[in-house]
């Protein structure tokens, strides 16, 4: 299961359109290096103005620190597992969650403030909250590296750029910046090459950067009104959703290799079997995609206004989907492509139309509750 989660709320995808509007010509390449490998210090002066250490190494620590009110890991209970079983309140909307299971931690970005908010998932409730100097969207999380990634998008930073957070002392330590960016929306790591794949939604490109030093190795276009990136390492290949198709990008070349013709949104990899799921946002279907073939091999129809997330439970075998029909969180067995249960909420009427994520370690599913400002807490399927 991966820790990052994607769900761009509809007000967020609507204020992208806009701004694609006023986007500049296709993006161009640039000359291809060779792909650094991550390293753990960043280049020299890319801590921005009173953010940072100046003269640390802020990610050379060893993997898997936590902060020391993370003892408690917790475990689903205390409720009706068919219901609710704890919400946690927020003092925002929230657009998009990532889950760090083994520090017990949720990372929420805010539909309209400047700052992460840390949730112990022990404790459910807000450890602290992270001041950035723009508003935060997509979140990607290097667990391994305790870096989390946030890419910023507003009137304070020109362009954009994207915030490296170290997460055991949650605190920006520096900016990788993005001074052309046309509404940056999210970001991944290919994890064997340590490249940065950001995608820059205003002028249909995705800018690729070397994680360590931040410099921009290329932009590569993708027409396909770009939102949401997800990598498969494996395949070698990182994949960019919009909603005009879905396009695989060759790590190796920095190249679009396939373009798929069809709605597209947030993303869940089947690692085993070598396949992808993507919310075929606004068309209330969630498709299976082949990546060997690249083709859609499967379809199930889950109704709504979205779906606008979804997570993917290997062990179970379930699919997590947001945004369905009357706003449920609709549980799909990916094997037949059958619907198993829908979930409404603890009185049956709340709406879900941002993101979730499921944690194996102690067997919950989170789900952003946009109408209620918190993150709803239920048990895990089998």
């Amino acid at each position: 299961m991966r820790a990052k989660r994607k769900a761009l709320t509809p007000l967020l995808l609507a204020g992208a359109l806009l701004s694609g509007c006023t986007a500049p010509p296709p993006g161009i390449a640039e000359p291809l290096p060779a792909a650094a490998p991550v390293r753990s210090t960043p280049a020299e002066g890319s801590a921005p103005p009173g953010g940072g250490w100046p003269g640390a190494d802020p990610l050379a620590y060893p993997p898997g620190g936590t902060a020391t009110d993370h003892a408690d890991t917790g475990r689903c209970d205390g409720g009706s597992s068919a219901g609710v079983l704890a919400t946690i309140p927020l003092d925002h909307r929230p657009i998009d969650l990532v889950l760090d299971a083994g520090a017990s931690t949720l990372y929420i970005s805010s539909e309209l403030g400047t700052a992460i908010s840390v949730v112990h998932t022990g404790s459910r409730a807000v450890a602290a909250s992270i001041p950035l100097r723009d508003r935060p969207y997509g979140l990607f999380l290097d667990a391994e590296r305790g870096a989390l990634y946030a890419p910023l998008a507003g009137v304070r930073v020109p362009g954009g750029a994207v915030a490296v957070i170290d997460t055991e002392r949650r605190a920006l330590v520096r900016s990788i910046r993005f001074p052309d960016a046309r509404w940056p929306t999210d970001a991944v790591i290919d994890p064997a090459t340590g490249l940065l794949f950001v995608v820059n939604s205003g002028d249909d490109t995705v800018a690729v950067f070397d994680s360590a030093s931040g410099d921009r190795i290329r932009r590569i276009p993708v027409d396909v009104d770009p939102m949401f990136v997800e990598v498969v390492s494996d395949s070698g290949v990182v994949l960019v959703a919009g909603a005009k198709g879905l396009a695989a990008i060759d790590v190796r070349t920095l190249a679009v290799r396939d373009t798929l013709p069809m709605p597209s949104g947030a993303m869940a990899v089947d690692e085993k079997d070598g396949g992808v799921f993507v919310a075929n946002q606004g068309f209330g279907t969630v498709s299976v995609v082949d990546l060997a073939a690249f083709e859609v091999v499967g379809r199930v129809a889950v109704g709504g206004r979205g779906p606008f997330d979804i997570a993917y439970d290997a062990a179970s075998g379930l699919a997590y989907v947001t945004g369905t029909a009357h706003g449920e969180l609709t549980l799909i067995d990916m094997a037949p492509l059958k619907i198993v249960e829908r979930i409404g909420g603890a009185d049956g009427s709340r709406a879900w139309y941002g993101a979730v994520a499921v944690d194996d370690t102690t067997d919950c599913v989170y789900v952003a509750d946009l109408e209620q400002s918190a993150i709803a807490v239920l048990e895990r399927r089998s």
